[in-house]
């Protein structure tokens, strides 16, 4: 049985141990752009900009390398606090509710991410908030592998399905016992690490 490898997951958040974990975490409200007129690329405080690797409903997410160590590299996922592609659970609300509530989860979202401190689930490094253009950046571990959807591979042996269920189940518990609910797992969701691994 799957059930039966699934080795130990790790334990909840100890108050401490959250607290050692989200003092890790820089959040600034200060932001210097610039752009190079050599090479085109754009740069957000100490973060070169490359390619768009991904696109949701309120935000997109690019591809980004930290100045002077482009081997240190972050996905950027740039969310848009107040815009007129709203999600479609906000469709039928008033537009001044649309906004109030999309500000809601976008605070409940990096609130979530600054918890998380586990293997299986994609960790948050740093928190940039640029109000007067009404954007947050949220600069997260960068997973190689990309989603699970877009990876060509042969049908999967037993021991990598295996594997596989074994970390998301492994992530999901972890967020259950800290009271968190994913709502949206799905292979867009579900990273592929450099060795195999997942993250959500």
């Amino acid at each position: 049985m799957i059930g039966s490898s699934i080795g130990q997951i790790s334990p909840p958040l100890y108050r401490s141990q959250s607290q050692d974990f989200i003092n890790q975490i820089l959040f600034t409200d200060r932001l210097f752009k610039r752009r190079d007129d050599e090479s085109g690329l754009r740069s957000i405080n100490q973060y070169i900009i490359h390619q768009m690797i991904g696109k949701g409903a309120y935000a997109k997410v690019k591809l980004v390398h930290v100045i002077n160590n482009p081997e240190q590299l972050f996905a950027m996922k740039v969310i848009i606090k107040e815009t007129k592609k709203r999600p479609q659970m906000f469709s039928k609300m008033p537009p001044k509710f649309q906004v109030k509530k999309q500000e809601e989860t976008i605070n409940k979202e990096v609130a979530v991410m600054k918890k998380m401190n586990h293997p299986n689930i994609v960790q948050l490094h740093e928190v940039i908030d640029d109000n007067s253009q009404k954007k947050l950046y949220m600069i997260l571990e960068f997973v190689k592998g990309g989603p699970c959807f877009r990876a060509k591979q042969e049908p999967l042996s037993e021991e990598q399905a295996r594997s596989i269920l074994r970390d998301i189940i492994a992530g999901i518990s972890y967020m259950h016992k800290n009271n968190i609910v994913h709502h949206d797992i799905k292979p867009d969701n579900l990273l592929f690490d450099e060795n195999g691994g997942i993250k959500i």
